[in-house]
């Protein structure tokens, strides 16, 4: 024990001796947190918001849907054509994970209940005017249509998708409303010139009324009757169209995974804090790199090696100095979030979600991955200017893969894919998992899984490099 607390005392007065570089890892991805925080709901993403959409291939309103998001840029739309819950919930489970950002589900009778709707909006606007300004406004007889967005979601791609389904709803509810105003608009006046005519004393007025709608024959017998009048015109009452806009269908927005439909709203806090955190903790491969060089060379680890001290408790007193420095990164990034942003910058604080153990083995596990990253550029670079380039480029590479700097998602698919290699990917992942989408231990066991492993694989290397160096 007093061998460890030796080595992690010299570790820590080597970190000393350099407070501009460890200053370096805490100001630099702050720096980058605010201003990519601040900055990015602003930007207008050009990325293409992946959809499920769920329902029966008839349903005119589902074509209706389809039609107009695959004319969109902005939209993929993958297509469903069942109503089987079954279905529809192992589709949830893709926008939970992240695979598409939402799910629009068409219930089986929505063309059937907008349908009715209009023909009572119908004819109440020709026998209860009065009250079609109330029946307008009810939510009474709607057609639902379900839209279950991912939490991780960014408003701007939520509400683009809102609003086009809006104006996709308003020339659905134009078409139908057209189809039921003029199939009863001619019974309407039919009725109305029966009754007309029919008051008419006149004996040389002699129309026949067929039992149809209006049509050229009656026409042109009313046209040649009313010539005749010189006393008493036919006055028609038109009945008022019933129309406005979200007359017949409703949007139910929801968020996957979200049984006690509480709002969750991702903020961009929730996104960029956990990206940059794993950012920060990376560059811890600079120092870390830097001392095992610093020592190689200048024989300080040789001198330590005629102690009896083994290289596994040197390895461990330089995991333990560097965890710390890690877990201080960490809190440093949620304080930003919980208290910088929002009091300076008007955002919305950070939330963390309630697995807060999962959030500190979260962080452990990043920890040790990007430690176990810097031993290994450490013990494999020949030079500090060897180990610069290397870190520095590799680190941004990963975080560009991992979605520091833009979501995942708005990859190419060739791109996505290579992601997965990405450590920073994982981490990201898991916090995202426990901040946004509030889930435990089960949902990011995997992640922490492929962290921890690559941290072993790290420190395997590291050591097959000490050993072939002496």
């Amino acid at each position: 024990m007093k061998k460890l607390t030796g080595v992690i005392i010299k570790e820590f007065l080597v970190l000393y001796r350099d407070i501009p570089a460890l200053v370096f890892l805490f100001i630099m991805p702050a720096v980058l947190l605010i201003v990519i925080s601040v900055t990015e709901d602003k930007i207008t993403r050009q990325g293409k918001v992946s959809l499920l959409l769920i329902g029966s291939d008839s349903s005119e309103i589902k074509k209706d849907i389809e039609m107009g998001l695959q004319k969109s840029d902005f939209f993929t739309v993958m297509n469903i054509n069942s109503t089987d819950q079954s279905i529809i919930e192992s589709a949830k489970q893709s926008i939970v994970t992240g695979k598409y950002q939402a799910e629009i589900i068409i219930p089986p009778d929505a063309s059937k209940t907008m349908s009715l709707r209009a023909e009572n909006l119908v004819s109440l606007s020709s026998k209860d005017p009065d009250n079609l300004k109330d029946s307008l406004n009810s939510r009474n007889g709607l057609a639902v249509i379900t839209v279950i967005f991912d939490p991780a979601i960014k408003d701007s791609e939520k509400y683009s998708l809102i609003n086009a389904l809006k104006g996709i709803f308003t020339g659905t509810e134009l078409k139908v409303m057209m189809d039921k105003y003029f199939a009863s608009l001619g019974q309407d006046l039919n009725q109305q010139f029966k009754t007309k005519v029919n008051s008419l004393k006149k004996k040389d007025i002699s129309i026949n009324i067929p039992d149809m709608p209006v049509n050229e024959e009656l026409n042109n017998q009313v046209r040649k009757s009313i010539d005749k009048l010189s006393t008493e015109d036919i006055n028609l009452k038109i009945p008022k169209f019933p129309w406005q806009a979200q007359s017949l269908l409703q949007i139910s927005p929801l968020y996957a995974n979200n049984p006690r439909n509480e709002v969750i709203k991702p903020t961009i806090s929730q996104i960029c804090v956990p990206a940059f955190t794993l950012f920060a903790m990376f560059f811890i491969v600079m120092p870390l790199a830097g001392s095992i060089i610093t020592e190689r060379k200048e024989g300080a680890f040789h001198r330590l090696r005629t102690l009896p001290v083994s290289y596994f408790t040197i390895l461990l007193g330089k995991i333990f100095v560097y965890m710390a420095i890690c877990i201080l990164q960490f809190l440093f990034m949620i304080a930003i979030g919980l208290y910088i942003l929002p009091r300076f910058f008007d955002m919305p604080a950070l939330v963390m979600g309630s697995h807060y153990t999962a959030i500190i083995v979260t962080a452990i596990m990043s920890s040790l991955a990007a430690i176990g990253f810097g031993l290994l550029v450490g013990s494999w670079a020949s030079s500090q200017a060897q180990a610069s380039t290397f870190g520095s480029m590799m680190i941004v590479i990963l975080s560009i893969l991992g979605g520091v700097f833009f979501p995942v998602y708005l990859m190419p698919a060739s791109i996505k894919t290579v992601s997965i290699i990405s450590p920073i990917r994982w981490g990201i992942d898991s916090f995202i998992d426990l901040f946004v989408r509030n889930e435990g231990f089960y949902s990011i066991f995997l992640n922490l899984a492929k962290l921890f492993s690559f941290f072993i694989l790290s420190v395997t290397l590291s050591l097959i490099s000490y050993f072939r160096r002496n």
